[in-house]
């Protein structure tokens, strides 16, 4: 926990005492990043568009059908990197690239969620990697309907 506060809280060095906590933008934006360019390179989805990032609660994720998740490891983090998919665009992002029609999210097309989170970090950890991260290679997982707390 207190390595993903270094990163995503850096110490200030102005000496000055803050009443808000400054959150590491560009650490952030490189995963935002990273999501935009393989949904919209490799799903061949133009319009991007995504919610504020967040700490993930359970609460949050009330509106996800799957979730993508990776956990990041490196010598100065550790957290876990997590997109959420409501039903639809998660088989609509199936029906573009695995030109599969399907109407339920099942086992046999679940993984895929842990697939496009794989391709994200991939592409984040290449820029991370380049500012010291060293970001370790993590095999991705997926949750089906993470409000019930259950996971594959």
């Amino acid at each position: 926990v207190k390595n993903i506060y270094n990163v995503l809280f850096p110490k200030q060095t102005t000496g000055a005492v803050d009443s808000q906590v400054k959150i590491n933008l560009e650490f952030l934006k490189t995963f935002i990043d990273a999501t935009k360019y393989i949904l919209q390179n490799f799903c061949q989805i133009n319009d991007v568009n995504h919610s504020k990032p967040h700490l993930y609660n359970f609460e949050s994720a009330k509106s996800h059908a799957i979730e993508g998740r990776i956990y990041l490891k490196s010598s100065s983090f550790e957290g876990e990197f997590i997109i959420g998919f409501s039903k639809a665009t998660y088989l609509e992002i199936l029906k573009i690239v695995l030109e599969q029609d399907e109407i339920e999210i099942k086992n046999d097309n679940a993984d895929f969620a842990g697939e496009i989170v794989n391709m994200i970090y991939g592409q984040a950890k290449t820029v991370l990697n380049l500012t010291g991260h060293n970001f370790e290679k993590i095999l991705p997982t997926y949750q089906l309907n993470p409000k019930k707390k259950n996971s594959l």
